[in-house]
């Protein structure tokens, strides 16, 4: 997986966002919990942080394919994980905390 990110990394692509969920369920109903963003596998320390709906994942790369890249839409790549509690409704936010700190 690894090889294929860093191949669309440098395919000279003006904007790519490469989203790792931490786990995709066949069964799990979307928009009731908090979906968490990291980098490099964060979340496999904390034992509050689970897999992540189909259809919230959906709802995440479809906010980031439609944002500007003035706002975030350029090259991002990160873990996108949920755990229990309200449901996230700021998508472009999550996404734009996505970001490290020398991406802003």
């Amino acid at each position: 997986k690894l090889n294929a990110e860093a191949f669309v990394s440098a395919a000279g692509i003006p904007s790519t966002v490469i989203v790792k969920p931490c786990g995709l369920p066949e069964n799990m109903a979307g928009q009731n919990s908090t979906l968490m963003v990291g980098h490099d596998g964060t979340f496999s320390d904390y034992e509050d942080y689970h897999m992540i709906s189909r259809e919230d994942l959906a709802a995440v790369m479809a906010e980031a394919v439609l944002m500007p890249r003035e706002e975030g839409g350029e090259s991002l790549r990160f873990d996108l994980c949920s755990r229990p509690g309200p449901a996230t409704t700021d998508l472009r936010g999550l996404i734009e905390s996505s970001r490290w700190e020398w991406n802003v």
